[in-house]
């Protein structure tokens, strides 16, 4: 018996010691040191996981990237591939969850099997960049972005429209079956009538014939995802928290009375999803005709107030989880006052229990030409050195999801 204990304490001194010296390695090169997580079910309903959620951060133009061929994609707009190091640059900023984008019909073919097979090679990508943050006790949510060419919510394209998702979704469950609810899906990225006159702007109390098609095939859409993915019994899928948004994942397309979540198996596990570059006018308008367009106003800041307050009166405070997906402010060399909208609007999305995730596609103002302004200048951190190129929203963003807002 003694000899048992001597090789138990002999076991446990060597542990230790191979411990203490991967501690003084990471620490000595500056790498971070590994979370692990156990993928173990945690039973949670979509508006406590919502609750856990403080603040995200989207990885984008990049795995949503559609140029290029291959693997090659991901880097076809511009932007470094993926890597460990830029995801713990996320989360050691303050971030708790990544929203990562990802195209995938450029990536499919017919296999027999499936119309819309997933290249192997790709799914595999995906799901490594995928660890990056799971394995790090990261929320992270995946979807189908920029994939207008394959699906379409008019009811003219619906039937093709619904074997796609139907079918995506039902290949991305299998693949992701035993991650536990630190993963999350949502449905579809921004569906919408593309080149419609109202693709991105409808009257919610008066939508046109096309939109109103659209908004019913869009609940169609959520549906069949929705009834793929719990089809999918296997490992956590059952429990998966999964997103979905309205007509052009706009408040309005929320908010529409014709727009209607899912059935589903289970309760209290579907969320909705909504994007808010908001006010438009301040966040993404390059209109220099606009005197207000590189300053954060009072008018602004009640805009704010009345878009969670729709928010909270019609899903949280009805125990109706929902989220803002994309959020953010264009740079027009005006930090100053995008860190008083951040403050503000990240503000508002702590005291309302509605978590936002910032847009970051790496596109940075200082790479401009000199004197021009862009509506899609929404860079935060440098892919290339991780470095946070704009400190000053960041700052403003983790003080209001802290209350240290000013």
């Amino acid at each position: 018996m003694k000899s048992y204990i001597t090789i138990i304490k002999s076991s446990v001194v060597l542990l230790l010691l191979l411990a203490g010296a991967y501690v003084v390695y990471n620490i000595t090169h500056n790498k971070p040191m590994p979370e692990i997580v156990t993928a173990t079910p945690t039973g949670k309903s979509s508006t406590e996981i919502i609750k856990e959620i403080k603040v995200g951060w989207n990885l984008g133009n990049s795995l949503d990237a559609t140029d290029g061929s291959g693997l090659s994609s991901e880097t076809s707009w511009f932007n470094p591939v993926t890597t460990q190091r830029l995801i713990d640059s996320v989360k050691a900023a303050g971030f708790n969850a990544i929203r990562v984008p990802v195209s995938w019909g450029k990536h499919t073919s017919n296999n027999g099997t499936y119309k819309y097979a997933v290249d192997a090679a790709w799914m595999a990508r995906v799901k490594e960049v995928v660890d990056y943050c799971y394995k790090r006790g990261l929320y992270v949510i995946i979807d189908l972005h920029h994939d207008d060419a394959y699906f379409n919510p008019c009811s003219d394209h619906l039937k093709e429209s619904k074997i796609y998702v139907r079918e995506l979704w039902t290949q991305i469950a299998h693949e992701f079956a035993d991650y536990d609810q630190h993963l999350i899906f949502e449905t579809l990225n921004e569906p919408r009538v593309v080149g419609d006159v109202n693709e991105w702007r409808f009257d919610r109390y008066a939508p046109t014939a096309r939109v109103a098609d659209a908004i019913q095939g869009i609940n169609e859409l959520n549906q069949t995802a929705v009834t793929a993915i719990r089809s999918v019994n296997e490992g956590y899928n059952r429990d998966r928290i999964i997103n979905c948004p309205g007509y052009d994942a706009s408040p309005d397309g929320c908010l529409v009375s014709s727009f209607k979540l899912p059935t589903d198996v289970v309760s209290n596990r579907l969320c909705v999803s909504i994007h808010a570059y908001f006010p438009y006018s301040f966040c993404a308008s390059t209109d220099s005709g606009n005197p207000d367009f590189r300053t954060f106003t009072a008018d602004d800041a009640r805009q704010i107030q009345k878009l969670f307050r729709e928010i909270y009166t019609n899903f949280t405070s009805k125990r109706i989880a929902a989220y803002i997906g994309e959020t953010g402010c264009s740079n027009k060399n005006d930090r100053a006052e995008v860190a008083k909208w951040a403050a503000f609007f990240f503000g508002c999305s702590r005291k309302c229990g509605v978590p936002c995730f910032l847009w970051d596609n790496n596109a940075l103002f200082k790479n401009l030409p000199s004197g021009k302004y862009s509506d899609d200048c929404f860079g935060l951190i440098n892919r290339d050195t991780y470095l946070w190129e704009e400190k000053s929203t960041l700052d403003a963003v983790m003080n209001a999801v802290k209350g240290k807002e000013k």
